[in-house]
């Protein structure tokens, strides 16, 4: 992996913030407990942390299943579909606080995605 400058992250938050600043809420989302034997509070979680992004009118579908190593969780991004489905580690389903942290990973892909930004689009790209 390369040398990664502190120039190339100050750009890609300043390129972040030119898309997307006006649509941020700059409130703190209180912490939440997230009893993960309770499929329909997962479900209901995704929704909440997507709406709280700005992500309004989506039906999230959360699902426990095997990944790859490493991988704690995925999202299917499909344009104009109102159906998410995000499958989360069945390795980390055991703790409330790792699914919640890739349930909110996972909707931030979503998020930049509704926003136009994909990997390979930013900073570098547009010098």
């Amino acid at each position: 992996m390369g040398v990664v400058l502190v120039e190339d992250y100050i750009a890609k938050l300043i390129y972040l913030e030119k898309r997307l600043g006006a649509k941020t809420k700059y409130t703190v989302f209180e912490p939440f407990g997230l009893n993960t034997g309770n499929i329909i509070a997962v479900q209901d979680t995704a929704k909440e942390i997507a709406e709280f992004i700005g992500l309004l009118g989506l039906t999230f579908v959360v699902t426990f299943g095997k990944q790859k190593e490493g991988v704690a969780g995925q999202i299917e991004l499909r344009n104009g579909d109102t159906g998410v489905f995000v499958d989360i580690s069945q390795e980390i389903a055991w703790s409330d606080a790792s699914v919640l942290a890739g349930l909110a990973h996972e909707i931030v892909h979503k998020h930049l995605q509704v926003n136009g930004i994909y990997p390979g689009v930013g900073p570098r790209s547009c010098r």
